[in-house]
């Protein structure tokens, strides 16, 4: 990496020059009427273990079921023309799993979250200087960081007087499961750096009940159309979805979930418009179905389409795509890993809602990095690297410190009406590999993004800040 500093309070100049940038974009070009989608990657062991089934990359490699010839790298496309860089944003927070943000916090003020707990308020003025980073809600005693399970997610409602938070709860009742279960909680905004982050009150909306410790999901976001409040959820655990949940319409794991929290009293209402509301052999929270591991979640802010990072099995990591206001459709897992069917015989594809983008277990081009574990990101929304505004950014946790951008622009129509981007259809915009492996992305106020690894909290930027 080049000119690496720290975001940190004793910052030197340069690097406060260059957070200047990102507050000057924001009072040019974004004003206070930036919402930013705080979902930000699985979270794996504090050593680098997979957040996935697969307990490391090695073993994940060498299954018998693997295919995939590692020799033959997919293609992918040339680097933009901007020098991209990642360069360190904060000293203390360790394993960043999640941003949030909204309005109400200003221009100068955004939360990150750690996946051992706990929430930081991040403040620095308007010459860029980071002034404060003070944990504002410490949920660390209720939870646990070990394999896919911890923190899991963060954001604002829509108005901005509730912060949602998404994690494995140690203490709550298991309710039949066999590990702890998903807890999706509010906590008033007003509460926030006011009141003793360990004290703060929080109201449940919903728990979710996990059979295995890993599949486990938990990311939310509000849609910025419906204002409806999304849930991801993996399978349940192990391998090969063992529990047989992807296709099952009857429990809530292997969905994405669409639900109106009441947070003033607890609990949720259901939306009228949700696909199975009328069908007694089905969970009427789910909006999407036959999904694996949906480890991260986003919205396009522009068109409301809903993107999900779903993590693969043996062979196959997929980008899907549901489009803003269109529920029901069913993703194919665990009949399909990605577009490749994956138990039995072929079933019906037509049925199914393919992937926007797959790609292979294998040596991805330009790096000597195998990948294995997708880490779904965001349409890039920020100023300051122009070639990649409009592009979804991702990465995998087996390729550490490679991060690939994908053109919505580039889909061209399939068998499922839904785009489809050709293989090698990616661009490598860094490969650093010093950084250690991605767990999550982020967002800052104005769009720029910001990258969580096992190692630190990084900011992607163009190489040629001061």
């Amino acid at each position: 990496m080049k000119n690496k500093k720290s975001f940190a309070i004793k910052s030197s100049g340069a690097i406060i020059v260059m957070l200047s940038l990102v507050l000057f974009a924001s009072a040019c070009n974004h004003g206070s009427t930036v919402s930013s989608n705080p979902t930000t990657n699985p979270n794996p062991q504090t050593t680098q273990a997979s957040p996935d089934s697969k307990a490391t990359p090695t073993t994940s490699n060498s299954s018998s079921n693997d295919t995939t010839d590692s020799k033959n790298p997919t293609t992918t496309k040339e680097a933009p023309k901007e020098d991209i860089d990642v360069f360190p944003l904060l000293l203390n927070a360790k394993q960043a799993i999640a941003t949030a943000w909204h309005k109400n916090l200003g221009m100068q003020r955004f939360l990150i979250a750690e996946r051992h707990g706990f929430v930081w308020m991040l403040t620095y003025d308007t010459s860029g200087r980071v002034t404060d980073e003070t944990i504002v809600l410490d949920i660390s005693e209720d939870t646990i960081a070990q394999s896919e399970q911890g923190f899991l997610g963060m954001t604002f409602s829509p108005d901005g007087k509730w912060l949602y938070i998404s994690y494995s709860d140690t203490k709550a009742d298991r309710a039949g499961g066999a590990t702890f279960p998903n807890v999706v909680q509010a906590v008033k905004a007003t509460d926030l750096g006011t009141r003793n982050a360990k004290s703060i009150p929080r109201t449940t909306i919903i728990t979710i009940p996990q059979p295995g410790g890993n599949h486990n999901g938990g990311d939310i976001a509000f849609s910025p159309k419906d204002e409806h409040l999304y849930v991801a959820l993996g399978d349940g655990g192990g391998a090969n979805d063992q529990f047989r949940n992807g296709q099952n319409l009857e429990t809530l794991n292997g969905s994405i979930l669409r639900i109106s929290p009441t947070p003033e009293t607890g609990g949720y209402e259901i939306p009228a418009d949700n696909p199975f509301v009328d069908r007694s052999d089905a969970r009427s929270e789910i909006w999407a179905y036959g999904i694996r591991n949906a480890w991260r979640i986003s919205f396009n802010k522009e068109t409301g389409d809903l993107w999900i990072g779903d993590v693969g099995q043996n062979e196959i990591e997929e980008i899907d795509v549901i489009p803003n206001g269109v529920g029901g459709l069913n993703l194919g897992w665990n009949e399909y890993e990605g577009s490749k069917p994956f138990r039995g015989p072929p079933p019906n594809l037509e049925a199914h809602h393919l992937p926007i983008f797959e790609y292979e277990h294998s040596v991805a081009e330009g790096t000597e990095s195998r990948r294995c574990s997708v880490t779904g990101g965001f349409i890039y929304s920020g100023d300051l690297i122009p070639a990649l505004i409009g592009k979804y950014i991702y990465a995998d946790f087996c390729a550490a410190g490679v991060i690939w951008a994908i053109d919505p622009n580039d889909a061209s129509p399939s068998i499922s009406a839904n785009g489809k981007i050709p293989k090698g259809g990616d661009t490598l915009i860094l490969n650093q590999n010093s950084i250690g492996s991605i767990i999550n992305f982020g967002e800052t106020p104005t769009g720029e993004i910001i990258v969580g690894t096992l190692s630190g909290t990084f900011i992607l930027l163009p190489a040629t800040n001061p």
